[in-house]
């Protein structure tokens, strides 16, 4: 923690730096006093000083038509070899890494395959072998050491609070994660910091790539549904302190065809694979889907949420007239939140294969509101292959908070590399 008042100004100053020149790219000293109100002397200082431990670079001279006396600007930017960071997606059935540069720019990426239904105490330590082995594969190819990691972030899926709001048994791959996030920290001898995978693609939206909303809702679509809310560059952690703010909506009691079940229903029920096997209970049948019907031997129970993204491709009317009724209440739902939050933007992420017919179902419920309020409903700019990015910004974002804490600041990345004897010795006591 910093004590002298001194050291706090000048580590919030140097955050204000970072966080100005990521959201708007290279700038040169003039520029940023100006943004930041602070004088050219203070700037020249404190750059200088991130410039001599590595952080910064100069990039060249600033472009300009016009003529000017003395000498010229320079632009100042994030020296991206300065150190790297592990950005990890943990979804249902994927693992995905990627060593990121500080500007989230992909260096190398991987993927394997992973069921984190069987996430227990046993199967921990097999995971992060996994993630440790093919990390050293990706270090090798790049040619960088994991002495050039400085922070891991792990975006995973998870619903928490939906569990105990309901009394429901905590699936073992909630009550296993803390000892996971132990067994890689001592593996990678780095910092490791795991967040909601919804609320690490905000976060990564506006570390990396946002350029002008400093406000926005983030919503993720498929498997499940689930929102984050970011305001003033800063995760809005909400009543659940995850990203269940939709989701946790209530749109309704029971189903339209079992009215024994009278249970309040939140969006994000609506949207889970018991939820639509229900809802397509009373169509089911080989007159209606005679290809499906037989490759699942009328057993609708073997209904997986990929059949049914196979089905909205497809153009199957049941399955699209189903998804469009879930697209006008999540639209309802994204007018709802940007009007109480005063919100003009929304980023949407579509993980599932289905991704264009979902979010042309949507467009259909939002484009009248959103053309006559101003509003944009924008897709997300990381992609299902770059989910491992949403680990990189929770990562970015741990470094930050970091800097502002530490009393020594930037020299508090320079890290003691460790011998490989020694990391051989971490990787047996797993």
């Amino acid at each position: 923690m910093i004590v002298n008042s001194k050291h706090r100004a000048k580590r919030e100053n140097e955050i204000r730096i970072m966080q100005l020149i990521q959201a708007r790219q290279a700038m040169s000293r003039k520029r940023i006093a100006e943004a930041l109100s602070l004088t050219q002397a203070s700037i020249t200082q404190l750059t200088n000083g991130m410039i001599e431990a590595g952080l910064l670079h100069e990039v060249g001279p600033v472009i300009s038509r016009k003529r000017h006396a003395g000498p010229r600007e320079v632009l100042i930017d994030i020296d991206e070899t300065f150190s790297y960071l592990l950005g990890i997606d943990i979804e249902m059935d994927l693992v995905s890494l990627g060593i990121v540069t500080f500007k989230g720019r992909p260096v190398i990426k991987r993927s394997f395959a992973f069921d984190l239904r069987e996430l227990d105490a046993g199967s921990a330590p097999k995971l992060v072998r996994k993630i440790s082995s093919l990390l050293s594969t990706m270090l090798r190819k790049t040619g960088l050491t994991r002495d050039d990691l400085v922070q891991c972030g792990i975006g995973m899926v998870g619903r928490e609070y939906y569990f105990r709001a309901r009394g429901l048994p905590m699936p073992s791959m909630f009550e296993t994660k803390q000892r996971m996030i132990e067994l890689l920290m001592r593996v990678l001898s780095i910092p490791v910091t795991v967040s909601n995978n919804v609320c690490a693609l905000a976060e990564a939206q506006t570390s990396f790539f946002d350029r002008s909303a400093s406000s926005f809702l983030f919503v993720k679509v498929g498997p499940g549904i689930g929102s984050a809310i970011v305001l003033d560059r800063e995760l809005y952690r909400g009543e659940h302190g995850l990203a269940g703010e939709i989701g946790s909506s209530m749109v309704g009691e029971g189903l339209k065809n079992d009215r024994s079940r009278r249970a309040p229903v939140c969006l994000e029920d609506i949207f889970a694979l018991e939820y639509v096997r229900d809802e397509l209970c009373p169509f089911w049948s080989a007159l209606r889907f005679p290809k499906l019907f037989k490759a699942l031997g009328g057993d609708l129970s073997k209904l997986t949420q990929h059949v049914i993204d196979d089905q909205l491709v497809s153009n199957n009317e049941i399955v699209v007239g189903l998804y469009r009724e879930k697209m006008r209440i999540l639209g309802g739902r994204i007018i709802d939140y940007m009007n109480l939050l005063d919100l003009t933007q929304v980023y949407l992420y579509f993980g599932a294969a289905a991704g264009s017919v979902l979010l042309e179902l949507l467009n259909e419920q939002l484009h009248d509101a959103f053309e006559r309020t101003g509003r944009r409903a924008s897709l997300s700019d990381i992609g299902s292959r770059q989910v491992f990015l949403s680990g990189a910004g929770v990562a970015y974002s741990s470094v930050i908070e970091h800097l502002g804490e530490s009393d020594r600041g930037l020299a508090s990345f320079r890290r003691t590399p460790a011998s490989s004897a020694d990391r051989d010795a971490r990787s047996l006591r797993i």
